[in-house]
Formats: structure tokens, sequence, C-alpha cells
């Protein structure tokens, strides 16, 4: 949500929404100063979330398997299967919040991974000019070396990229409460005149 998007929103909404707007603000801050004092107790819960949609997704495929009847033998069994072998994956990630963490943090290693060689590949074939093809591959570099220190460091990687990510909520909930006071000012500027 950029401050823009939040100004325009603020701005063409009743005056009792910019107090909203103000709640949110604060919200969002205080998650943010939450996630930032306890990392680690954030990722434990993001690890039982994953848990749970997993439960509630391999529980879905089961009923799916079990209640479709037009579809083939087959492929019931095999949507039955990944149903199960889905549930199973929820409970490890209860019983063992930090294997469901780890594989969260590969992931994301391997996502920067494509992206990198992705990255590098397209600055070294395609036809970019001097200075894109440069920042294309130094981009590539970049995302390789991140997604090596993930891949080595997951728990400290997962923690400092958790800590980012609250300071980021602090910030866009400073700049909500920012925003909301500005446009309630200049909203209710007019009114005093009149």
């Amino acid at each position: 949500m950029s401050t823009e998007a939040t100004a325009s929103e603020i701005s063409s909404s009743p005056p009792r929404l910019g107090g909203l707007a103000i709640v949110l603000g604060v919200l969002t801050a205080v998650l943010g100063i939450l996630v930032m004092v306890w990392p680690g107790q954030t990722l434990l819960i993001i690890a039982v979330l994953f848990g749970l949609q997993l439960l509630f997704v391999g529980a879905f495929r089961i009923m799916v398997a079990v209640t479709t009847r037009a579809a083939p033998n087959w492929w019931r069994g095999l949507v039955g299967v990944l149903g199960g072998l889905t549930v199973v994956a929820g409970i490890i990630c209860f019983v063992r919040p930090g294997t469901s963490l780890l594989v969260i943090a590969i992931l994301i290693a391997a996502g920067w991974l494509v992206d990198g060689v992705t990255s590098i590949v397209s600055g070294v074939v395609d036809n970019w000019a001097g200075l894109q093809r440069v920042a294309q591959i130094v981009f590539g570099v970049i995302s390789i070396l991140a997604a090596i220190v993930v891949l080595i460091w997951p728990s400290t990687s997962l923690l400092l990229m958790t800590s980012v990510g609250g300071a980021l909520l602090v910030v866009l909930g400073v700049a909500i409460i920012v925003v909301a006071l500005v446009v309630r000012r200049t909203t209710n500027r007019p009114a005093r005149a009149a």
C-alpha cells in the first residue's frame, strides 16, 4: 500500500474514516514493533499458520477425492494421497515448527537463486545497453549471494528478514498516520473557513 494510495483513499472518504486510518496506522506501527521485539515468536506464529493452512488444504483435497464421483479413480486416488501428505506436512509444522521455517527459508533462497541466474543470463544474452547490462548482472550476482547466505544461515536470515519486515511495518504505520493527519487538517480547514 503506497502513501499516495492511502492519501487518496483518506481524502475521498468521510471524515470518520480519517480517524480509522489513524487507528490503522497505529496498529500497523505497533505490529511492526512487536515483530521487531519478538522476531523468533513471530516466525513460530508464521510456522503454525503455515501448518494450519496445510491442514485445511489437505483436508479439502481429501474431501474432493472422496466426494467427486465423476472423476477417474486414478485422479481421485492421486488427489487423496496428496491431501493425506499435505495433512502430514501440516502436522509436522505444528510438531516441529523449526522444520517448516527451514522449508520457507529454502523456498526463499531457491526463488532468489532462480532470479539471480535469470538476471545474469538476461544481462549476458539480451540486447541491453551498457549500464543496463551491468545492472542486470550485478543484480543477479547479489541475488545469488543472498540465496547462498540464506542457505548457509537459514535461521539467522529469517530472523533478520523478520526484523526488517517489522521495521517496514513501523515506517508504513507512521506514514499512514501522517497522511491521515495531513488530509484531516486540510479537509477541516475549508470547513472552518465556511
